[in-house]
């Protein structure tokens, strides 16, 4: 499945975010989610947005000084990483081991995830990968595939 979508605003992206959230439970797409794009493209301000939709009132912060967020939503669990200053793959592999990514009721929303691309493909691990291309101002394209 895949889905390209043009945003000309922050509310065109939380449109988007909507959209991937339905997707989500509809079980439409995997609910491990890699997220790439340069650094101020927009891949916090989209997840904001993605937990914003699932109804949660909680401040979302860029994880990049905190690696990991969890918030519960009815019988799920949304967890948000960033892989920003993790460089080695054995640093990332120590932060999110494979058990965890096999729970059930699980959603991971995992930036700069194209560090973990490659070892997922070897390992066999199904995911969905969305690539948060900015243009110019707050205009972005965003592509999920899955």
């Amino acid at each position: 499945m895949r889905l390209i979508y043009f945003a000309s605003s922050l509310k065109d992206t939380q449109k988007f975010a909507s959209k991937v959230k339905n997707l989500l439970l509809k079980k439409k797409i995997n609910p491990i989610i890699l997220i790439s794009g340069e650094l101020g493209s927009g891949k916090t301000t989209f997840i904001r947005f993605l937990i914003k939709a699932f109804g949660l009132k909680v401040k979302v912060m860029s994880p990049t000084f905190v690696l990991w967020q969890s918030f519960r939503y009815k019988n799920f669990i949304l967890n948000h990483l960033d892989l920003y200053r993790l460089d080695s793959l054995k640093d990332i592999i120590q932060l999110l081991p494979l058990k965890n990514l096999k729970k059930e009721n699980q959603i991971f929303l995992i930036e700069w995830g194209e560090k973990l691309i490659k070892y997922f493909e070897k390992k066999k691990i199904k995911y969905s990968h969305l690539a948060i291309i900015r243009l110019k101002g707050k205009k972005r394209l965003f592509d999920l595939h899955s």
